[in-house]
């Protein structure tokens, strides 16, 4: 396993300790929105950009044509909890070349961490119903893995670790909450990656930073179009919504609610301009394109005069 001390990760620590309640009854209560919260305060943010691009230079001699995760995950291990089973994050559809830095923040002590495999790596082909990857399982549950597989980063230092290696947090057995963050670093393009690399902060060398790729749609009016019905939750098409305007700065304060029961009359009056709020929008914005039919999804793309764009799939539908 590969440990990496920097200063910036003591800078990373001491910021979460000056701003974050490390006490054993506090962290009992620490819920995950803490954390995103300061994951965004100007310090965090400019931290670890720095500690990204020094990790960077490492891994890939240059953070030319790289792209780092835009905001960290958060991770709060309580006593008696499972975190995750065995495996490798390429599964999950990180490409060949990202790497997870994992940073721990508190209560990193044998018990409360992880385990990297030592021998096994980049698993596939149905990895569940790999015997390799069975023996791993066994030797984890009946604590074959010593000290020595655990991931101790020394002091101000993290772990870093490639998609193909095969790592877990099995059951906390220690009586502390552990805290900690991680974050994928990646090739821009990389063509085994299935991840929206796009919403990715990009290596920008002439700010010699990290920065937010900018949305085609960024600080302009869209209009927030959902659509009711069996098996298609408003609420939950809301809150992606909202997040995606959050993430990208636009503006959807103005909405529109379909009727449900008459195929797609208002979307479809939108899209020839046949009908049109006071206010001019730049694009609707929709939830998904798994709420629209193949009809009105083919009407989008051939006959839209204004642009539309899908939430989850970070895509515009409108040719």
């Amino acid at each position: 396993m590969r440990y990496f001390s920097s200063p910036l990760v003591s800078d990373i620590l001491l910021f979460f300790r000056d701003n974050l309640s490390l006490e054993p009854s506090s962290l009992s209560k620490l819920r995950k929105a803490s954390l995103f919260r300061l994951f965004e305060h100007p310090i965090f943010i400019d931290l670890y950009i720095e500690l990204a691009k020094e990790i960077a230079c490492i891994l890939f001699d240059s953070p030319e044509d790289t792209c780092v995760q835009s905001s960290p995950t958060p991770r709060i291990l309580h006593p008696g909890s499972h975190g995750t089973s065995l495996h490798a994050d390429y599964w999950y559809g990180h490409g060949i070349s990202s790497y997870t830095v994992w940073v721990p923040i508190v209560n990193c002590i044998p018990g409360s961490t992880f385990f990297l495999d030592p021998i096994h790596s980049n698993l596939n082909n149905n990895p569940l119903h790999s015997s390799a990857l069975q023996e791993s399982l066994r030797q984890l549950s009946t604590n074959v893995y010593t000290d020595s597989n655990q991931v101790l980063p020394p002091p101000s230092s993290v772990c870093i670790f490639s998609s193909a290696q095969l790592h877990g947090s099995p059951l906390n057995t220690s009586n502390s909450t552990r805290v900690s963050f991680d974050f994928r670093l990646s090739r821009l393009n990389d063509p085994t990656s299935t991840k929206d690399l796009a919403n990715y902060l990009h290596y920008s060398s002439s700010l010699n930073a990290y920065t937010k790729t900018l949305h085609p749609l960024e600080g302009r009016f869209v209009l927030r179009y959902v659509v009711g019905g069996s098996n298609r939750n408003t609420y939950a098409q809301h809150i992606l919504i909202d997040a995606y305007c959050s993430r990208y700065d636009l503006n959807a304060s103005d909405q529109e609610a379909e009727i449900e029961r008459y195929g797609y009359p208002f979307l479809s009056a939108y899209l020839d301009q046949q009908y049109s709020l006071e206010r001019h929008h730049d694009a609707i914005l929709l939830a998904s394109s798994s709420i629209l039919s193949e009809d009105v999804l083919a009407q989008i793309k051939n006959q839209s005069t204004i642009e539309v764009w899908a939430a989850l799939e970070n895509q515009r539908l409108s040719a």
